[in-house]
This record gives structure tokens, sequence and C-alpha cells, in this order.
């Protein structure tokens, strides 16, 4: 899960008939990180990143008592990759609609001087040069500035958006801005004249030199066999790399820290899922021992 987003999740008990019960509110839960991620109501929210696996216990009208778990991984997004703007975590003022962009999807609009939208816990551990974003106006448009943790936070860059010839004729616009490292909360605060300002797409930051990150952010993942050795190919440094068995159970989880990572020591049939920025891609194979 990323941080700062939610998930549902049911805990269901079966009975010795045969017929089964959602006890989602009645199950005693046990939480060894209440500040990674949260269960409650049936909604577990991820706090902060890391790895939690949470108990839930419920105990029937006979007495006997079952128990089983629940693993939350938390990752922090990635903010070197497109991040589509309308998957904010927190917004003021704007609204989503469909989008014409070559993407289609969605772009936030009806955005008016003082809006803004939150994006949590961005880890900028590479640091950041530039800031992009794709933007479209009809208007004498304004600017976007980037603020850390508060709409009112430090300012690291302010980026113009003027008329692109309209609402949904999109353009990409790039500013520099102040080199930062660390996990922020990041604000994007609209300003400008009277009316509707300008329409918005996706973002995306840049590290603070040239890296695989901006050359290899599209490439699609998959596996190769290379003297008898599996490997995960096309992924990119912060990639989240995530293996599943045929049951659905996670085998394994990890970042990439390269462009190719050996999948030595997982055997049987799998599925592969690698997390890029808001971006999933799912891969089957069967890993065999080299």
């Amino acid at each position: 899960m990323l941080c700062g987003t939610t998930s549902p999740v049911v805990i269901t008990a079966e009975y010795l008939d045969g017929h089964t019960e959602n006890v989602t509110n009645l199950a005693t839960i046990f939480n060894p990180s209440p500040q990674i991620a949260t269960i409650s109501n049936g909604v577990v929210t991820a706090l902060s990143k890391g790895a939690v696996t949470i108990s839930a216990d419920f105990r029937g009208e006979i007495g006997v008592s079952k128990s089983g778990t629940i693993a939350v991984n938390v990752y922090n997004r990635s903010p070197y990759v497109k991040n589509e703007v309308e998957d904010y975590n927190d917004q003021s003022g704007i609204q989503s609609e469909d989008c014409n962009d070559i993407d289609g999807g969605k772009n936030i609009g009806y955005i008016e001087n003082g809006d803004w939208v939150r994006i949590n816990a961005l880890d900028f551990d590479k640091g950041i040069s530039k800031f992009e974003a794709r933007v479209s106006s009809a208007s004498s448009g304004g600017y976007i500035e980037i603020r850390l943790n508060s709409p009112s936070g430090t300012l690291i860059g302010k980026c113009p958006v003027t008329n692109t010839g309209g609402w949904q004729t999109w353009v990409t616009k790039t500013c520099a801005i102040e080199n930062i490292k660390g996990i922020y909360d990041i604000y994007l605060v609209f300003t400008g004249g009277g009316g509707y300002l300008f329409n918005m797409n996706w973002w995306k930051f840049y590290a603070t030199s040239a890296s695989v990150i901006d050359s290899k952010s599209e490439l699609t993942p998959a596996i190769v066999s290379k003297n008898g050795q599996n490997y995960i190919v096309n992924i990119i440094p912060d990639d989240v790399v995530i293996l599943y068995n045929s049951l659905g159970q996670e085998i394994k989880s990890f970042k990439a820290t390269s462009t190719e990572e050996s999948l030595s020591g997982n055997f049987g049939a799998v599925i592969i899922q690698i997390r890029r920025g808001l971006k999933l891609y799912s891969l089957k194979t069967v890993l065999k021992r080299a």
C-alpha cells in the first residue's frame, strides 16, 4: 500500500455447519506497529513506510477461538515517475473531470486562486533539480507553487502556466526547483487572478543528476532466463517488486536497486507485481532452481 492510502478488509468466520459470517467488527485486533498501519471498521490505513503483520482473533458462541493475520506493506510514493494529479491524498477547491490528453483518464479542473492538492510522503532520496507538470488553460493561467508539508509551508518552486489555447489543449511545463532530500508531504498550491486558472493532468520531479529513472521510467518489466537463472528486467530503482504464490500469498517483497534483479530462491508458479509510482505491472511465470 502507498503511504496515505486506505484499503478495505473483511474478516470472515467459517462455522462447523459450513456457513460463514462477516465478523470484521467483532474480531479482536492486535497491531504491534500502529505507526505503520491501522485497521478500524474494516479499513486498513497506511501511515508510514514499513511492514506489519496484524492479528485478528474471533471467539465463536461455543468458545472456540480462531486467529488469522493480515500482512501490510507500506511504501512511499516515488516522485521520479509520472504521477496522476487526481490521485492526491487531500485537496481543497478542485474537481476531477474526464481528460482528452494523450493517455485519457482524468484531470483536475475548476482550479481557482488558493486551491491546492496534497501528496503524502514523497521520498526525495535522490534530491530534485526540476519539476514538470502537464497543464492546459483557456484563461490567463497562473502558477503552481510547490510547498513542503502545508499550503503555507516552505516554497521550493513556482511553475508558471500560461494560456494553451483551450481547457483540453495540453502542454508540458517545467520549472527549476530548490534541491531537497528526505520524505515530505508536498502541496501543489494554485495561484493567480480571478476565475478558473488552468487544468492539470500529471506531475513529476527529476533527480539532481542524470539518472536511469528518467530514461527507463516507461519501460515494461519482463522475466528473462540467462544461464538457467531467472531475472526481472526493465525495472528501475525504487520499483517495488512483490512475489505471490499460486494461492495469492505473498512470498517476498523488495525495492529494486538496479535495472535488473535476480529471482533466485523462489520456486514454482508465481505472480509478480511491480509497483512504479501509481503504475502496477503484473507478470506470471514459473521460477525454477538454477
